[in-house]
């Protein structure tokens, strides 16, 4: 062995001394990395293997060793030489044999640092081909962030001009060049050359491969997908920040059935690639899928991946408004909404009194002027009349006590869609249907009522957080805020003193009448801030709106049945449930003609009882919240008036809150004999009332009052208790689920105790049940029962309460 190494040492010298000999080698094989590419062909072909072939020939005439350049020339005489002819004779033998070796370690060493140069020289390219990767992935990442260059923005900020052509022209450049650098790196994973097949032999290296094949799968499909929806987002974006509604200046359509068509085509486009990336992001594990990526580039992803499982239903739903975008947006023919503001201190069943209107007009989604009336402007032609219908309600709403009857009381249902569609009603049957300009003076008339949407104040206060506090000048001169705003409106409003500020309005603020003028004016200043609005005020302000249509403080309603049905099935139209389930509902109107509701809200307790043949009973008994300050002597009644006082009260306060309460039951109930209000008999008998109004839901109705004794001091209050007991019959399946609808009221302040017991003798894990708080949208309960043998009794009075 001693005598091996020693040779191969020789050897090596000798292979060190030629180096002189020897050409640059591998080195001058080495292909620059560059961060360009040529986009038209997918790489250069077999550049590996070429790489490969050159660096193996270079290496084979590096180390070809003549055999005679291991033998040194001799010198020796004639006579020496043949004295030494046995001698050479017998050395011979040995040096054929020593020869024989070298070969042979030549030969090893040959094939050993052909070996190691070839390794070497695939050690070089699969950097390369690891730096080309990286590159195309890089240059596709600054395509993408190129985008928000050509749009002139940054990444935190929102431009609020239109994109013009060119810029949309660019954006589909930078997604094109972004796709091509992710198709090179995914042909390049998909198909690797022979050095990047020798690293993926390495686990690590193959599982970022892995990883990046995925993501290159993705990135493809995800920038197919922005490629297919620029032209329709650009469309929809201009269409935004051109409204004058945001302080554009827009004058034609913003949206044309053209655009329509083009979303259309897009979802259909959109489908086939979105579902691939939700299906690699399902059966991907999250360490495999983001193996390639830095902890840095994972979370800027993954926000990303996280929404991909909601396009589905989005697109989905987008699909669905589609075909009625156009009667909504006014797209081919305009679109007039008459949109009502809800008075909840003055409670009416849909959620207040419908004190102001306004008409707002649609036109391929481009929004016209808008301005807050009085409603009794439309209402006045009736005030000298009382009689039969139109003049009264119809007769299902005959316990309405105030005559004559008009638009501002047209919403005495709790289903939103019937309210809305009596309202509307009189409305064009007492001539409100006419367009106006922002002085009041009417530009067309007989126009067709789209929709009608009806908004509480709490509407109007959200905005006001967000934009600040709207100045109402001349004559008020008022700095309104969130805080403020109902006190303002019903000074105002309501009292002497400030009506009288009304009229003292000039020119150019004579809006509405003296009355709501101060409504009217802040409307006017309210549509004015909302145009300087930043985008990020925008989308708060949608996010609160997205809300408060679960708790109907926004209720719409549409005459075209289409529509309708798409509001219906959004959550957004605000009916009464008819379903066969258990339900119950309370609703309340003020038939007092006071704001006495400002200072009322009620707490009830339903204690419901299910028995083994699918029955529920229920013990209900509701408590007025009533929080009035205290009045004593010297209190001023002018003030006071408008929120507690009768009108017809002339020596005494009068102090009362005159109500009538409709309790929506089940599909059919039966009362105990005990039902009813309290024994106190402030219910009025001649007003009691169990024939319903909503298909699909008994009904007991009945009047009570809230009391003021004026001869103490300070005042104080009988507050009724209101107990109701009833049984509703084959409810639910014994063994399935039971399940119970409670629904709010819009405008009213609700607290409820909900406790569901078992039937006798028969528990599980649902029960007993309780539910205690606030209730701000409707609440669905549902839960398992199980089948027991335990039999109820009960001795109940039937009451056909149905409707027909």
């Amino acid at each position: 062995m001693m005598k091996l190494l020693s040779q191969f040492s020789r050897l090596r010298k000798w292979f060190i001394g030629t180096k002189s000999n020897r050409s640059d080698g591998f080195l001058a094989h080495k292909r620059p990395i560059s961060t360009t590419r040529n986009h038209n062909s997918w790489y250069s072909e077999s550049s590996s293997f070429q790489m490969s072939k050159d660096i193996n020939s270079d290496i084979s005439k590096r180390t070809t060793i003549p055999l005679f350049a291991v033998v040194r020339p001799q010198t020796a005489s004639y006579h020496e030489q043949l004295s030494s002819t046995h001698k050479s004779m017998a050395v011979d033998s040995r040096l054929q044999t020593t020869l024989r070796r070298h070969r042979i370690i030549i030969a090893l060493v040959f094939v050993l640092l052909s070996t190691t140069f070839a390794s070497a020289g695939f050690a070089v390219q699969g950097l390369i081909e690891y730096h080309r990767l990286k590159n195309d992935a890089q240059d596709a990442l600054v395509a993408i962030n190129h985008i928000t260059v050509d749009l002139g923005i940054s990444q935190s900020t929102f431009s609020h001009h239109p994109i013009t052509f060119a810029q949309l022209m660019h954006i589909h450049s930078d997604l094109h060049n972004a796709k091509l650098d992710i198709d090179d790196l995914h042909h390049h994973l998909l198909m690797p050359d022979i050095p990047l097949q020798l690293a993926l032999r390495n686990s690590r290296i193959a599982s970022i491969a892995q990883s990046a094949l995925l993501l290159s799968d993705i990135g493809h499909d995800a920038l197919n997908i922005a490629d297919e929806w620029a032209d329709s987002v650009v469309q929809a974006y201009n269409a935004l920040v051109s409204s004058p509604l945001l302080g554009g200046n827009s004058s034609g359509d913003v949206v044309t059935t053209n655009m329509i068509a083009d979303v259309e085509n897009a979802i259909v486009q959109t489908s086939m690639p979105l579902a691939q990336i939700e299906a690699i992001v399902h059966a991907t594990p999250p360490p495999m899928l983001f193996a390639a990526l830095s902890l840095t580039q994972q979370l800027k992803v993954a926000p990303f991946l996280n929404i991909i499982p909601i396009l589905p239903g989005f697109l989905e739903q987008l699909k669905e408004f589609l075909p009625v975008a156009g009667p909504i947006l006014g797209i081919g023919t305009p679109a007039n909404y008459l949109i009502i503001t809800l008075d909840p201190s003055e409670l009416r069943a849909s959620g207040g009194f419908q004190g102001n209107y306004g008409i707002l007009s649609v036109q391929g989604a481009q929004l016209g002027n808008f301005s807050l009336r009085d409603i009794d402007l439309v209402d006045k032609s009736k005030i000298s009349h009382c009689g039969p219908p139109p003049f009264t309600p119809p007769k299902i709403y005959s316990w309405w006590p105030f005559c004559p009857f008009g638009t501002r009381d047209a919403n005495l249902s709790p289903d939103f869609p019937t309210s809305a569609q009596l309202t509307l009603s009189e409305f064009q049957d007492l001539g409100g249907n006419v367009q106006t300009d922002t002085q009041g003076h009417i530009t067309t008339s007989n126009i067709p009522m789209t929709a009608m949407i009806a908004i509480q104040p709490s509407i109007i206060e959200q905005l006001l957080r967000i934009t600040g506090p709207i100045y109402v000048g001349d004559p008020y001169y008022e700095m309104v805020t969130a805080n403020n705003l109902q006190s303002l409106i019903h000074y105002y409003q309501l009292t002497n003193a400030g009506r009288a500020v009304g009229t003292q309005a000039n020119n150019g603020n004579t809006l509405s009448d003296a009355t709501k003028r101060f409504t009217a004016l802040l409307g006017r200043a309210l549509i004015e801030q909302v145009r300087t609005l930043t985008w990020e005020q925008v989308r708060a302000y949608f996010e609160d709106l997205r809300s408060d249509l679960s708790t109907k403080a926004i209720q719409i309603y549409f005459t075209n049945s289409f529509a309708e049905q798409y509001i219906l099935r959004i959550g957004a139209g605000a009916p009464i449930y008819r379903g066969n389930d258990d339900a119950f509902s309370m609703n309340i109107s003020n038939i007092g003609g006071n704001k006495g509701n400002m200072y009322y809200g009620v707490k009830y307790y339903d204690v419901i009882q299910l028995n083994a043949q699918g029955g529920a009973t229920h013990h209900l008994l509701i408590y007025s919240t009533w929080s009035i300050p205290a009045i004593i002597n010297g209190t001023d009644k002018g003030k006071l008036y408008p929120i507690l006082y009768n009108a017809d009260s002339v020596d005494n306060y009068g102090l009362f809150l005159r109500l009538y309460d409709r309790f929506y039951l089940a599909r059919s109930v039966i009362l105990t004999p005990t039902a009813g209000f309290d024994e106190k008999g402030l219910i009025t008998n001649s007003l009691a009332t169990t024939h319903s109004d909503i298909t699909g839901r008994a009904m007991i109705g009945g009047e009570y009052k809230i009391m003021g004794d004026p001869f103490t001091h300070p005042v104080l209050w009988n507050v009724p208790i209101i107990s109701l007991t009833w049984q509703a019959p084959n409810i639910y399946l014994p063994g399935k689920v039971y399940t119970l609808y409670e629904e709010r009221q819009s405008g009213l302040t609700e607290e409820v105790s909900i406790t569901i017991l078992p039937p006798n003798g028969c528990g599980g894990p649902s029960f007993p049940f309780h539910y205690n708080g606030p209730l701000k949208s409707t609440l669905v309960i549902s839960l398992p029962t199980s089948k027991c043998s335990s039999i109820g009794g009960y001795s109940h009075s039937a009451l056909s309460s149905p409707a027909k």
